[in-house]
């Protein structure tokens, strides 16, 4: 039997995006996680000393290590890359290659933050994208044009085999718009504003926001919406159950590094409206993609073609052909593998 060759994976804490990825490389190989965490002052000097004295004790055994997204969490393998042969590989989330001061969001707004995302990037072997828009964001916040000799864009994809093919169901909500978040400027990031633009300007429409919690919460429900319904948190049966009764899956944020919701709302027969100023533009550039791509957002242009009947709606069928087609479940794990051997 041959023995695999073994993957050190360090994120910051277990997403479904990190989930994917690891699921992905132990198809081949031996993954072993280490789990850095949200940490900050004392707490990150703990983290740090923790991750460096494991790896001065296994560092020799990894074939690779595989850091999910660029930040706190890559300063040690960057300087133990100086004198191990490991290969060292970024996975960039978004989060790590922007930088918009007016919402305060993005990693590089930190100095030293910045400094060790640079550093790492630097050192890396290979970045792995999950989009093209954050591979240019990324090189246009940190003005490092060579990093496109050592970057790949592979998307993330869905499994919609289990989902039913079934058009009946009635469509008795106009537009879903999910986006988790606990601050103003985070739904500012993520468009909700926007949204609720749409939501007041279609008021005989009925719209579904799902994920704001605390300040974000009361900001969205003090607009007193009636055509609105707000859920601030909710189980994944739930949310496909939310989907489902939507006709669009709307998505206008203003910094988007790829846009899963879009994929999940159109695994359940949703239609995705996006902007091409982001990620989320990526998922319909293929011929035959259901929904549209608009080039900014106008409350106006988007009333007018959600109320339209003139442009072609796909059925459910369509849709999960074309997610098939484009972003299955499996291409990005056939990617990883050919890419880190």
């Amino acid at each position: 039997m041959q023995v695999k060759e073994k993957i050190l994976v360090i994120y910051i804490h277990r997403s479904s995006f990190v989930e994917q990825d690891i699921d992905a490389l132990r198809t081949n190989h031996d993954v072993v996680e280490f789990e850095f965490g949200m940490n900050k002052g004392f707490s990150m000097l703990k983290a740090q000393w923790k991750l460096l004295k494991f790896l001065i004790l296994n560092a020799h055994s990894f074939k690779m290590i595989y850091c999910w997204f660029a930040d706190y969490h890559c300063l040690i393998p960057s300087l133990f890359r100086l004198f191990s042969k490991f290969r060292f590989v970024i996975a960039i989330g978004g989060f790590d290659a922007i930088k918009i001061p007016e919402f305060r969001y993005g990693a590089h707004l930190s100095l030293i933050r910045s400094k060790i995302i640079i550093l790492s990037i630097k050192k890396a072997d290979l970045l792995v994208c999950s989009s093209n828009f954050v591979l240019e964001s990324l090189i246009q916040t940190t003005a490092i044009q060579s990093l496109k000799n050592k970057s790949i864009t592979v998307y993330p994809g869905i499994d919609c085999s289990k989902k039913s093919l079934n058009d009946s169901k009635e469509k008795d909500v106009l537009m879903i718009y999910v986006s988790a978040g606990e601050t103003l400027d985070r739904m500012k990031i993520k468009g909700v504003d926007r949204f609720l633009e749409l939501v007041a300007a279609n008021k005989n429409e009925r719209f579904i926001l799902i994920g704001p919690t605390l300040e974000a919460l009361a900001w969205s429900t003090s607009l007193k919406l009636p055509n609105l319904e707000i859920i601030s948190k909710i189980n994944r049966e739930a949310l496909n159950e939310y989907y489902n009764r939507s006709k669009y899956i709307g998505l206008f944020s203003r910094f988007e590094a790829f846009g899963m919701v879009v994929l999940e709302g159109m695994c359940n027969g949703c239609i995705p409206l996006v902007l091409s100023s982001n990620g989320s533009a990526e998922i319909l550039k293929n011929p035959n993609a259901p929904g549209h791509i608009f080039d900014q957002f106008d409350v106006l242009e988007i009333s007018k073609y959600i109320q339209s009947s003139d442009h072609k709606i796909q059925t459910m069928e369509a849709i999960h052909d074309y997610l098939a087609n484009h972003f299955p479940s499996n291409a990005r794990a056939k990617q990883l593998k050919t890419l880190l051997n």
